[in-house]
């Protein structure tokens, strides 16, 4: 199996079973660790549907874990291409 889908399943069984805490954990170190991890904007907005404060049936744009993944994601394309350790 692909390295990216396993790391999004291990994701996805963290998401479901573990504390908050742990998994934004996990969910940060994908996204610094791992390029271009755009799962975990998919993975943020499942948080928001399953654990947030919002997540009741009509329209609601509330979306902290998913808006803030995206901006990440977003923000560290150009600081990546700079680093060292990803040009190896």
């Amino acid at each position: 199996m692909n390295k990216r889908l396993i790391l999004s399943l291990v994701l996805l069984f963290l998401i479901l079973f573990t504390p908050y805490y742990l998994y934004l954990l996990a969910l940060v170190l994908a996204v610094v660790f791992v390029p271009f991890f755009w799962e975990v904007v998919i993975l943020g907005f499942l948080i928001d549907v399953l654990y947030g404060p919002y997540s009741h049936i009509g329209l609601s744009f509330k979306f902290p874990v998913g808006i803030t993944a995206l901006i990440l994601v977003v923000l560290l394309l150009p600081i990546r291409e700079r680093l060292r350790f990803y040009n190896v």
